[in-house]
């Protein structure tokens, strides 16, 4: 199951160009997520995978949001989709307000803090 999946945007509207990382939780072990990366490099798409504890995936993606804002080839919109929330959408430029990243935390901390299930 898909815990978050985080879709990153360029300006020009062009989805084949967007950045996406999905979590999702390890059947049999409740305690490691698996996030699976495909991002867009020139003309070519970059997958990768990689296991981490619940824990750790609070500060990978902490850590990628704040490399966003400091990219200089900046994207526009990241969107976060938790299976514990509706879908969120905010603008990169609106990254460094307290409340945007307050927002963000509250959902990330949350939903890697609960072992969620589908009925």
């Amino acid at each position: 199951m898909i815990l978050l999946s985080i879709q990153i945007t360029r300006d020009d509207n062009n989805e084949s160009r967007d950045d996406l990382i999905r979590i999702r939780t390890v059947e049999d072990m409740p305690d490691i997520v698996s996030v699976k990366t495909k991002f867009r490099n020139n003309s070519e798409d970059i997958e990768n995978q990689f296991y981490l504890p619940r824990g750790a995936a609070v500060d990978y993606v902490n850590t990628l949001i704040g490399s966003i804002q400091c990219d200089d080839e900046p994207f526009d919109s990241i969107q976060l989709n938790s299976a514990m929330f509706p879908s969120v959408m905010y603008r990169v430029s609106q990254l460094d307000e307290d409340s945007v990243r307050s927002s963000i935390q509250n959902i990330v901390y949350s939903t890697f803090n609960t072992h969620v299930f589908r009925e």
